[in-house]
């Protein structure tokens, strides 16, 4: 998988010079108008110093975090592995398309491998992964887009937006693929208890680390190690609605009688 690939699809490269271009623009400016106070005793554009200094310091950690990042691609995990680390994570990774979505559009935006899933240019774990759907959505002005979600076991939520409206038959498709193949619970069984499911998941993530003496990174590697056992562990700290029905539907018909 060439992650490098897919941060020129989403121009994240172009975007971190565009980032950069506007910080040091500011910092010019700011700058060019001091010099011209102190040398000439220029006031007349001396506000418009003001405000590029401003937004510079107001500006400055948002960009360095952001070009920081190795690979955007790669949601949560480029916060805390390297480069390298994650090449290595995907290194021989290969996607194929959905195989119960027919639409050519959306087997571009969604396809899945071994270890990851790969929605819009994105990719993410199935092995860190307990939730995961896509959802229907509307917009005023017809630039509606469909968001796709996953609860990492970490507590972490990930959005992404497909760039693209899908199709609520796709939608549908998309998410009985995700809980017949990988057993990653679908949106209809959560609710209205998304909040409390992230914060156990949360708390979980913080007792395995003090339990384990690992930091953040470490836990993520040896949950990755045995991803199985690990999603046992966190299916105990599920409601117990969502627990029964993960131990009787194992077919989409459920949905179906919906």
């Amino acid at each position: 998988m060439q992650l490098k690939k897919l941060e020129w699809q989403r121009l994240y490269p172009v975007k971190k010079l565009l980032f950069l271009g506007v910080w040091l623009f500011c910092v010019f400016i700011f700058a060019a108008t001091i010099i011209l106070f102190v040398r000439d005793g220029n006031r007349e554009n001396l506000w418009l110093g003001m405000l590029c200094g401003i937004a510079a310091f107001v500006m400055i950690c948002p960009m360095i975090k952001y070009i920081r990042i190795s690979y955007h691609c790669m949601p949560y995990f480029n916060r805390i592995f390297t480069k390298y680390e994650l090449e290595e994570l995907v290194k021989n990774e290969k996607f194929h398309p959905i195989e119960n979505t027919m639409d050519k559009k959306v087997l571009g935006l969604l396809k899945s491998g071994t270890h990851w899933l790969y929605a819009g240019d994105r990719l993410i774990s199935k092995d860190l992964a307990i939730f995961g759907w896509a959802e229907g959505s509307s917009s005023l002005n017809g630039r509606a887009v469909t968001p796709v979600f996953f609860i990492y076991m970490t507590g972490e939520v990930i959005k992404i937006d497909l760039g693209s409206k899908i199709h609520i038959k796709e939608i549908e498709n998309y998410n009985q693929y995700l809980w017949e193949k990988f057993q990653i619970i679908p949106r209809i069984i959560v609710g209205e208890q998304r909040e409390h499911i992230v914060n156990a998941f949360a708390r979980q993530f913080q007792e395995l680390k003090e339990n384990l003496g690992l930091n953040e990174k470490e836990l993520v590697q040896t949950i990755l190690q045995n991803p199985e056992k690990y999603r046992n562990m966190y299916m105990e700290r599920l409601p117990d609605h969502i627990k029964k029905w993960c131990e009787t539907n194992q077919t989409w018909s459920w949905f179906s009688s919906k």
